[in-house]
């Protein structure tokens, strides 16, 4: 059933008819600077049987295209998917995937492309997109097989598709070192090494393991070393940790702010607070290494939490026990109608849990209960005056409006790759049989704007959002202001 829009905007009843083209050629995109921005839309479905032992369930796949705004198709759909990524810094890169059903990321042919479209390259066979590691670059996954040897490699290339480095081949090819690689922030990324030498008397003992840690620059190459553990920077600056084994925090010129003297640091860098745990105690630090608390911790670890008053959480690690306390005042801080500390995973935007007895106390940053839900799973997402949770096993959404105090219940629907749009429509999806049916929820009037469609989803670019809806066998695709960018009628697919 559709509802009514603010422009009461409905789907369009007819179009230009949209048919897949040969799933081979996928070439229709080529790099211009007359596109402007591109638009991911749906341009119908495929149906195919899983592979699964013992079952046959037909599954249901979109595919998709990409349109400028004014609505010209740029390519046909003939991508299995169109995932979106945000660069470091501004803009986006699309990853466009063919030959794939989705089950295997590394299957089909794989492209990457900007968000206007100036510039786009294909991913080398043999390699997949593991993280768009900042820095103005991606990082590939590429695998070498050599006399029934594997050796993996970390491939980094510019958004233009210019190959830039490949990381340590040596250590990639060292079998007893594994590595991991943080993402690029003010130039610098965190490399963390573990190199296990197995022991010489005795081929069952465990064996012995050296770690170490540096930075690499945009280039590979190696920086800031002598470390046993590096943090990605943020805000200029990270957590290290250096041979003895004393934490501290560096700046990007890799001088000390925090000098490395204390056990453990953990950094909140939403906040802006340092907590470092020395014999005893825990300090708060502001972001110029300025003490702004003392807590006592005879064994254990403390971290900054709260919304918008400081509240910290104190672990005992002998017992796992975790407690929280207002940061002015040490009171313990609990939901006043339990008497009970917040759940390990219940913060978010304000709002905290303690479970009990089957039931979850959703409660705020004065104890007070915002409201009771059973078979709670956790507080999922903010969008703007409302939070949405979900249920023990992720088939039910709620949403809670922190202005008034008051929650939905269960509405039977799951929130579905948790995307909203505009910050007030959220995508809903349950099960009709063997094929998934979409809505789109106002959480602001609590009624459903979309119900019975085949597909929505959310396209999130640089400066704005789309929403795509697919129904009754037409497709559109509308702005934040609801105006309509591109509409087909599209043909089934088989």
């Amino acid at each position: 059933m559709l509802k009514v829009l603010p422009d009461e905007v409905s789907l369009p009843n007819q179009g230009e008819k949209v048919q897949r083209i040969n799933p081979s050629f996928t070439d229709t995109l080529v790099p211009s600077d007359e596109y402007g921005k591109l638009i991911p839309y749906i341009g119908g479905y495929y149906q195919y049987k899983s592979t699964g032992v013992g079952e046959s369930k037909v599954l249901y796949a979109p595919v998709y295209g990409l349109s400028t705004a004014d609505g010209r198709t740029v390519t046909d759909p003939v991508y299995d998917s169109v995932r979106i990524y945000a660069m470091s810094g501004t803009g986006y890169i699309y990853e466009l995937v063919t030959g794939s059903d989705g089950s295997e990321p590394s299957l089909g042919r794989h492209w990457l492309a900007s968000e206007d479209g100036t510039w786009i390259f294909e991913i080398p066979t043999g390699s997949r997109l593991t993280d768009n590691i900042g820095g103005g670059m991606v990082m590939l996954e590429r695998i070498r097989t050599v006399r029934k040897k594997t050796f993996v490699y970390q491939d980094f290339y510019d958004y233009s598709g210019n190959f830039v480095f490949t990381f340590d081949k040596a250590m990639a090819e060292d079998e007893n070192t594994s590595y991991t690689i943080g993402r690029f922030a003010d130039g610098l990324a965190p490399v963390n090494t573990v190199v296990a030498e197995p022991a010489e008397d005795s081929e069952e003992a465990e064996p012995e393991k050296t770690v170490s840690a540096f930075y690499i620059d945009v280039s590979g190459k190696k920086t800031y070393e002598g470390f046993i553990y590096c943090g990605e920077f943020h805000g200029g600056y990270a957590v290290v940790a250096d041979k003895d084994g004393k934490y501290g925090v560096i700046n990007t010129n890799g001088e000390y702010l925090i000098n490395p003297e204390y056990r453990a640091i953990n950094y909140n860098y939403e906040k802006g607070y340092f907590a470092c745990g020395a014999q005893g105690y825990f300090d708060i630090l502001d972001m110029t290494g300025v003490q702004v608390k003392r807590v006592l911790c005879d064994r254990g670890n403390v971290e900054v939490l709260g919304f918008d008053t400081m509240i910290y959480k104190r672990t005992n690690s002998s017992t796992g026990r975790s407690e929280y306390f207002y940061a002015d005042t040490d009171v313990p801080f609990t939901c006043e109608e339990t008497g009970q500390f917040p759940d390990e995973t219940g913060n978010l935007g304000g709002l905290y849990v303690c479970s009990y007895s089957g039931s979850a106390n959703i409660f705020d940053e004065s104890g007070k209960t915002v409201t009771v839900l059973d078979d709670f799973g956790s507080l999922v997402c903010k969008y703007g005056d409302y939070i949405m949770a979900v249920n023990s096993n992720g088939t039910k959404t709620a949403v809670i409006s922190l202005g008034s105090g008051k929650a939905t219940g269960w509405i039977n629907m799951s929130f579905e790759d948790r995307q909203a749009f505009a910050d007030r429509y959220i995508v809903l999806k349950s099960q009709s049989k063997d094929k998934p049916v979409y809505s789109l929820y106002d959480i602001e009037t609590g009624t459903f704007v979309y119900e019975n469609c085949d597909r929505i989803e959310t396209a999130v670019t640089a400066s704005d959002e789309y929403l795509l809806v697919l129904k009754d066998g037409k497709t559109a695709v509308y702005d934040m202001k609801f105006n309509t960018v591109i509409m087909y009628e599209f043909n089934n697919l088989g």
